[in-house]
């Protein structure tokens, strides 16, 4: 029994120093070009694919995204090809490459605006069949022609361009839309919001650079999986993604309640409650948010270290909260698109309404559904001083002013 046991335990060591061993495939990782971005555009009427693939031959420890070895190569190639569709142009761009082409690094898909509004089917076809391409791939859209925009991007805080995009999602600065979530829409009626990138170039510099530079430029909608008017603005998609619970922090200004100055605020903890309710008029969705909201800037005087204005600021930050997501409601609702999938909620509280409407949802959700938001503010820091900085600094300047040339204690002469 005793060289029974011994002859056991030498094999599970074995087992476990062959799987030390870390070797899972057949493919050397010299014989791999690893995706870090799709770009997917439509040119010509044909679908063009675009791969940016990383040289490791030109990425040297210290240096930027922006240069290579000698100063002036990228650290990055985009190998690009067209075709009738995504599979043609990727077996293409695999005969143009020396190594095998492998998705388990690919974390962004842009496409650009011509694409999206023919529809992005294709792409999700192509995504859901590729068992390398991860369903939480994030999706971005460029207006125009996106694969010159991103080939032209300099990555001035990070090495690469894709390390920008994922620090968008990971700091959640941008709305977060993957092929997940699209694939989840088209199973409610295809519906949904993809994040817009900006490309401005740069004013010259004395070295004549005019790079350009990338941001976030709102989202643009989808209503069965095509890109459709109008889209939302920065401020408006800030709006949405409260809507999803998205957002995790955001500044802006409300009048004072007692002056109609502004004051700056910034909100944090906000979390989003959707729910539907039926009435003999319809169905009806009602939105709950809860955040906790502090003041950062005041040009008002209003006195905050009383309760009172504090829960009249409250209030005007109530208003501002409703009738922002309100509006933006009201947008997807003139576009006819269900963005924010309230018919799957309705489908899971009332099946048989839901069974009745389904098939001329839209029209519903654009002509009848009923919103309702109900926000509730949590005003929690108002700051150090209960009285405004400027006024003070107003007054003072205005008192010295009044008395000018009445009072000459400050004049040194030496």
């Amino acid at each position: 029994m005793n060289v029974l046991l011994r002859l056991w335990k030498m094999a599970a060591v074995g087992a476990a120093i062959v799987m030390l061993a870390g070797c899972w495939s057949a493919t050397e990782l010299k014989n791999r070009a690893f995706v870090s971005v799709m770009i997917v555009d439509l040119k010509n009427e044909e679908v063009e694919l675009t791969l940016g693939i990383p040289l490791t031959n030109r990425l040297i420890p210290g240096q930027t995204g922006g240069t290579g070895g000698d100063g002036s190569q990228r650290p990055i190639a985009y190998v690009t090809r067209r075709g009738g569709t995504l599979e043609e142009a990727l077996q293409k761009i695999q005969g143009d490459i020396p190594r095998r082409v492998a998705f388990g690094q690919t974390h962004s898909i842009i496409m650009g605006s011509r694409f999206a509004q023919k529809g992005v089917g294709p792409l999700l076809e192509f995504v859901s069949r590729n068992p390398f391409l991860k369903l939480n791939t994030n999706l971005f859209l460029v207006e125009g022609y996106a694969r010159e925009k991103v080939a032209e991007m300099p990555a001035t805080f990070e090495r690469f361009f894709i390390s920008v995009l994922n620090g968008y999602v990971r700091n959640h600065q941008i709305l977060n839309t993957t092929v997940k979530d699209l694939m989840f829409s088209k199973a409610n009626g295809g519906d949904g919001l993809i994040p817009i990138l900006r490309f401005e170039r740069k004013e010259p510099s004395l070295k004549a650079d005019t790079s350009a530079n990338v941001g976030t430029a709102g989202s643009a909608i989808l209503r069965e999986g095509k890109m459709v008017s109008p889209t939302l603005s920065p401020e408006e998609t800030s709006s949405a993604r409260a809507v999803i619970g998205q957002l995790k922090q955001y500044i802006y200004s409300v009048q004072s309640p007692t002056d109609g100055k502004e004051m700056g605020f910034y909100t944090t903890s906000l979390t989003t409650h959707i729910r539907p309710f039926k009435t003999r008029e319809g169905l009806g969705i009602v939105i709950r948010s809860y955040s906790n909201a502090g003041v950062i800037a005041s040009d008002s005087d209003i006195d905050l270290s009383k309760q009172a204005n504090v829960e009249r600021l409250e209030k005007e930050v109530k208003k501002f909260a409703d009738s922002t997501m309100l509006s933006v409601i009201s947008l997807t609702q003139g576009a006819g698109a269900d963005v924010f999938n309230f018919g799957r909620y309705i489908s899971v509280q009332y099946p048989k309404d839901w069974d009745k409407l389904k098939s001329d949802w839209r029209a519903y959700y654009k002509e009848r559904l009923r919103i309702r938001v109900e926000s509730v503010i949590s005003l929690r820091r108002v700051g150090s001083s209960t009285d405004s900085f400027r006024s003070g600094f107003i007054s003072r300047e205005q008192s010295e002013g009044n008395n000018k040339g009445g009072n000459e204690a400050w004049n040194f002469n030496p």
